[in-house]
């Protein structure tokens, strides 16, 4: 059936290092990397959060109660993302 409740906001994107994830790899040369966290943040703002939010939610065997606690404790907002030159899909960390 699926979690009957609201999308939280979407994360809010900081400038973060990805090599502080440890399952992240950096595969770029030089110092300038570009993050596009900005554009990130863009789509996230314009429905990619919510659409995923929903799609997710059809499919989670959270209960109410869970993911209360979830929210409460703002774990939603501590998603990342980040862009991946080499992939069609968003990473999400």
């Amino acid at each position: 059936m699926g979690l009957e409740v609201e999308p939280p906001a979407s994360p809010e994107l900081a400038f973060v290092d990805p090599n502080e994830y440890e399952d992240a790899t950096i595969s770029a040369d030089g110092t300038d990397i570009d993050y596009r966290r900005e554009e990130l943040q863009a789509f996230l703002e314009d429905g990619a959060w919510a659409e995923a939010f929903a799609e997710w939610r059809s499919e989670t065997d959270l209960e109410r109660r869970e993911f209360d606690i979830a929210r409460d404790l703002e774990l939603f907002a501590d998603f990342d993302f980040f862009w991946d030159m080499n992939s069609t899909t968003c990473r999400l960390f």
